[in-house]
């Protein structure tokens, strides 16, 4: 596989967003459908799109969670994550199936398809027996608080290899230092403790 270590967390209110909005270039994209996420509602939105991109192609451990409110409400669909409640009808299936929550976590190499006659693609993770586990996030997501979480897979030696670069060390040193830093932070936690 080869490359640096990638990781990428969004958690929001995902939706689905047509109007033209900049890309992350800055370029404006007429008419693509394109699933967005609402981090921080005083930010803007994000393209999960723009998001996802660096990882395509690559060996990932790939996440997707709806996120329910907490405290977990039963009363409400998929135990708060839902907002489309209200409606009456949920394109997941929450208006049937209340309580259901969607989760999927699988390995394999990210693949994005974009179909120009939607104006939107697909997501998928095509694993190592040749299967592609298909991604559905517009269907599952939009309109849903949820959880997407992805990082690359690297080997032992990847690994080793990327931290000795990036210079970090080596793992044993690594290890040491932290190792170092437990102990002193175990002797000022006595301090504290005894110093009152």
């Amino acid at each position: 596989m080869g490359g640096e270590f990638q990781a990428i967390l969004l958690e929001g209110i995902f939706f689905l967003g047509t109007d033209p909005y900049p890309d992350s270039n800055g370029e404006t994209r007429e008419g693509f459908c394109d699933l967005l996420v609402q981090e921080d509602p005083g930010k803007p939105s994000r393209s999960v799109y723009d998001i996802l991109l660096p990882l395509v192609g690559q060996k990932v451990q790939f996440a997707a969670h709806h996120l329910p409110s907490l405290p977990i409400d039963p009363t409400r669909w998929g135990a708060g994550s839902c907002m489309w409640q209200s409606a009456g009808h949920c394109p997941y299936g929450h208006h049937e199936r209340p309580g259901d929550l969607f989760n999927v976590s699988v390995q394999g190499v990210l693949v994005y398809d974009l179909d120009h006659e939607k104006s939107s693609g697909d997501w998928w993770v095509e694993q190592f027996d040749g299967k592609r586990v298909p991604l559905p996030l517009a269907l599952v997501l939009a309109g849903h608080q949820a959880r997407i979480a992805a990082a690359t897979v690297m080997s032992v030696e990847e690994m080793r290899s990327a931290l000795e670069k990036a210079g970090g060390g080596s793992v044993d040193a690594v290890g040491a230092s932290v190792s170092n830093m437990q102990e002193l932070l175990e002797r000022l936690t006595d301090k504290v403790n005894r110093e009152g």
